[in-house]
């Protein structure tokens, strides 16, 4: 970064400090990964108690017992080097694998546990093992709180540290995970190097400065559940994250340092400029409609192995379902046709939305709107692949740019943040291999 070198144990520290973030969530990666560390941990400190010891013959006999069932299932066609490979996965972690499970497998058919032997059926053999391992979870005391810095839990006494879980989380969680928060450790480093810290008072701030985007959902949600959202699950659904990790994260506060620095610079010049650009497609006047969108295999299209109904087919329905609504029958009926469609494999859509005109597809639609009275269906429309049945609910015009000022300003230092990390992201990291 620049000319700073993050080494990989840095980064191991990083992804355990940011992985607290995440712990409150059970089935988040992090927690996930966690559990495993402890269970192994569960699983080692039994092995000693038993004295039991994976030598490198019992790595080697397994591996070879393993790497001919591979072989013989793929009939030569691979080996299990193979397959370790195409799950980039290094030696040492499949070595620790498969220790691991030789351990659970020992334990499991001790005479301290279930007899001197696993039974020979694949099903009866796993069930003995679960069993055996889950009795040891259920006695292990892990505190995963009040611990000493570097600790992220004991087990049993027996310290897991941010060291050992950074490097379980950068081997065990998703690659596109991994490098999701390499990519934000980096940026984070950057922006301190800005200067871009965001006291606490800063953050509070930052965080009330997004009302005037919540009051325009709210007041052009369309569903209920969306009208009623709360402040602070809008925040969480804004950027993907809880408002207390929001208020945490050093990253999260680098990025609301960066907004409040662009916000300062946003002139009244540059926000009018952005309104008039967006004046049409982004603020301007809107429809709400109901629409069924029937879909149908375009012309020119690659097979595929899902079987689509014709162009004619869908313009038949369509017609067939546009006569029908005309005629007085409720939408819920067609709405149930619809579901049964979808599940046949037809695709068909009954939704409520808002068009602004001059986005992609509405272009088609928003003339056939302009023409018809707020209930009533309009005329068929058709795309490329698409059928649109449509009915105008509502018709709202461009608000004016005063009552949006705020929004388009919000907007603005939202595009120009995305600018400044793809820029400085681009131009001052780079990353080993």
């Amino acid at each position: 970064v620049r000319k700073r070198l993050l080494t990989r144990d840095e980064f191991r520290l990083e992804l355990a400090k940011r992985a607290r973030l995440e712990m409150d969530e059970d089935r988040s990666g992090p927690s996930v990964v966690l559990t495993i560390l402890v269970e192994e941990m569960v699983v080692e400190q039994e092995a000693n108690r038993l004295g039991i010891r994976v030598t490198k013959a019992d790595f080697d006999q397994r591996y070879a017992e393993i790497d001919a069932q591979v072989k013989e299932r793929s009939r030569g066609a691979q080996t299990l080097g193979d397959v370790i490979q195409l799950q980039k996965m290094s030696m040492d972690d499949f070595k620790a694998r498969l220790e691991d499970q030789v351990r659970k497998e020992r334990i499991a058919s001790h005479k301290d546990h279930l007899g001197r032997a696993l039974p020979k059926e694949d099903r009866e053999k796993i069930a003995q093992i679960e069993i055996v391992i889950g009795q040891l979870m259920q006695r292990a005391v892990v505190v995963k709180e009040g611990l000493p810095a570097g600790v992220a839990a004991t087990v049993n006494r027996q310290p897991i540290t941010d060291a050992m879980f950074g490097a379980a989380l950068e081997t065990r969680l998703a690659e596109t995970e991994v490098r999701r928060h390499l990519r934000e450790v980096c940026l984070t480093i950057l922006m301190n190097e800005e200067g871009l810290a965001a006291t606490d008072a800063d953050v509070e701030q930052a965080l009330e400065l997004d009302r005037p985007l919540y009051d325009r959902m709210r007041s052009e949600a369309l569903k209920p559940e969306f009208r009623q959202l709360t402040y602070d699950a809008f925040l969480q659904m804004r950027y993907g994250a809880p408002v207390d990790e929001l208020r945490k994260s050093p990253h999260r506060r680098g990025l609301f340092a960066l907004r409040q620095r662009l916000y300062a610079q946003a002139h009244d010049a540059d926000v009018l400029k952005a309104w008039q650009q967006g004046a049409t497609a982004q603020y301007g006047a809107s429809f709400v409609v109901t629409e069924i969108l029937l879909s149908y295999e375009a012309k020119n299209t690659l097979a595929s192995q899902v079987q689509r109904r014709t162009e004619p087919e869908a313009l038949r329905l369509a017609n067939d379902y546009l006569r029908r609504l005309r005629g007085g029958e409720p939408v819920d009926a067609i709405a149930k046709e619809l579901k049964q469609r979808n599940d046949a494999g037809d695709k068909s859509i009954l939704l409520e939305r808002r068009l602004v005109y001059n986005r992609g597809n509405d272009l088609l639609v928003y003339p056939v709107l302009t023409t018809l009275a707020d209930g009533a269906w309009g005329e068929l429309v058709k795309d490329m692949s698409t059928v649109h049945v449509l009915r105008r609910e509502s018709f709202r015009p461009a608000p004016p740019f005063e009552a949006l000022k705020e929004v388009v300003k919000l907007n603005l230092v939202d595009q120009r943040a995305q600018e400044w990390i793809a820029e400085h992201t681009r131009d001052e990291v780079q990353v080993g291999k």
